[in-house]
This record gives structure tokens, C-alpha cells and sequence, in this order.
């Protein structure tokens, strides 16, 4: 029973009310032990997870799983103080200043991810599965070579999915999100959707109502001219366009020219507001 290995006979150990085990040295479990209080369990030690249960509806789990991390790697968990929420859905997206990814999480870039045999060009690896079935379980993203028959299936034959690709973007809330269209985004209803441009050019039906400057010329009179009237063959003259001009000359035989004046680089403008670059991650 006392042997130093841990290799002594088997027995049961009972630590009465208001009595307390003390260890120094090591506990080990095997890979199917679980560890139950007597009644109510409160903590399970797992093969690759530990759980917490509520003492009052143990059916209410909390369970740290490390299967998902890499080997060799350690994950720190550091509470500041105040409400901490520690759960982190599939499908959070987070800005991240960093340029590569900690472990556990992927990169929004428009890659693939798969199993470990599938090739795919973001990961392929074995804890990409829960986002892999939650991406294919929206049937928003295109699946490689070909969608199956469902997203365990697709997994398992090494299929790849397409990540969503914020390079370049910013997210933006879908205009009908749950709650039928508010109409800000009309349109944009369809998860996963992209729009919007760098720059934009005006057309003639997006610029607001002006008027152009006319400047004329008569050589014959030298104060200012406020309005003008051109007339030709008894009707009068259209002038469209930026730099459109006419002449003619009056009846005494005096020249007079009227012009449009062109201004304006008619150049696209920039739609960029001023933005700080950042990686978009979401964990796996």
C-alpha cells in the first residue's frame, strides 16, 4: 500500500469530515480516472481536460479542455479582478496587434484549414474540426473540391473550407441581423458578403445641384458684365460641359465669346477613413 512507486496494493481511502489529505509528492492518475466528490460532484480530473460542476445542478460544466493546444506550449490564464468572461465562441473575431498568430487561433486571410491530411493553406490539423463544422454548418463558405453530405463527413475526407477574408476590411454589423432589415446597409444581408471600394469616383447623378462659372468677353466695353444672353439665328445656344465656349459677333460687328470654366481634378476621391492596421484572429 506504502510503496514509494505508487505501485502498492490497491485500496479505498475515506478522509472524514473536518480531516485533511496532505501531499507533498505527486499525484497520478490514470487516463481514465475521474475524480468525483461523494455526492454532487463538484471537479472531474479528465484525460485531457478538467471539469468544474455546480454543487447544486451538477449538470452545469465547466470544462478546461487542452486537447487543442501544441505540444510543448503553455497557455497562461490570468484573471485581473472584477467580472471576467473566460469563454470565447467559434466564430469571435478579435484585432490583434501582433504579426503572428498565438496558439490556438488562426488568421481571418482567406485561407483553407482541414484535417492533417487535407493540405489546407491556413492549418491542417486536427483542432481545426469545431471550426470547420461550425463554417460548413453556415453554408456560407465554399468547401474544396466539392460540399458532401455533411461537415463530419467532408472532415473526415480530408475536404478544405474557405476562411473568411478580412484582409484590407473592416467588419461591418449585417443589416438584417436578427432582427429583421433596419435599412443603414440596405443590402447587405448575406453572411460573409463583401463591398464597399478605396476610392470612388463622382457621377453626374451623385453630385448635389450647382451651378457653372461663365465668364464673357466683350472688348469693346470695359466694365463687368453680370448676365449674359446669347442668342444665334434667332434661338438661343446650349452651353454644356466644363470648358464649353461659344463666339459670335453682334451686329456692329463686335466679337464676344462666352466660356464655361473648368475646374476640378476629376480624379476618384478617398473613402478611407484614418485607420490603424491590425491582424484579425479567431481561435479554434
Amino acid at each position: 500500500m506504502f510503496k514509494p512507486a505508487g505501485d502498492g496494493t490497491s485500496v479505498g481511502i475515506n478522509v472524514g469530515t473536518g480531516k485533511t489529505l496532505s501531499v507533498a509528492g505527486t499525484i497520478t492518475a490514470a487516463a481514465t480516472a475521474v475524480m468525483n466528490t461523494v455526492a454532487g460532484s463538484v471537479f472531474n480530473f479528465l484525460n485531457t481536460a478538467f471539469q468544474l460542476k455546480d454543487t447544486t445542478d451538477p449538470t452545469k460544466i465547466v470544462q478546461f479542455d487542452v486537447s487543442g493546444m501544441p505540444t510543448a506550449t503553455t497557455s497562461v490564464i490570468r484573471l485581473a479582478g472584477g467580472n471576467t468572461v473566460l469563454g470565447m465562441p467559434i466564430g469571435t473575431i478579435v484585432p490583434y496587434f501582433l504579426p503572428t498568430a498565438p496558439a490556438g487561433w488562426i488568421f481571418l486571410r482567406g485561407l483553407t484549414i482541414g484535417n492533417a491530411t487535407s493540405g489546407a493553406t491556413e492549418r491542417a490539423n486536427a483542432d481545426t474540426e469545431r471550426l470547420f463544422t461550425a463554417l460548413w454548418n453556415t453554408n456560407a463558405y465554399a468547401v474544396h473540391p466539392s460540399r458532401g453530405g455533411s461537415a463530419a463527413a467532408d472532415y473526415a475526407a480530408s475536404r478544405t473550407i474557405d476562411m473568411p477574408d478580412l484582409r484590407g476590411c473592416a467588419p461591418v454589423g449585417l443589416d438584417n441581423m436578427g432582427a429583421g432589415a433596419r435599412g443603414i446597409m440596405a443590402g447587405w444581408g448575406t453572411l460573409g458578403m463583401f463591398g464597399g471600394e478605396q476610392t470612388h469616383h463622382l457621377t453626374v447623378v451623385e453630385m448635389p445641384s450647382h451651378n457653372h462659372v461663365a465668364t464673357v468677353s466683350d472688348p469693346q466695353h470695359s466694365h463687368p458684365v453680370q448676365t449674359a444672353s446669347v442668342q444665334a439665328g434667332g434661338g438661343a445656344t446650349a452651353m454644356t460641359g466644363a470648358g464649353a465656349s461659344l463666339a459670335y459677333t453682334n451686329g456692329n460687328g463686335t466679337g464676344i465669346s462666352v466660356s464655361l470654366n473648368s475646374v476640378g481634378s476629376d480624379n476618384p476621391h478617398n473613402n478611407v477613413q484614418p485607420s490603424f492596421g491590425v491582424n484579425y484572429i479567431t481561435p479554434l
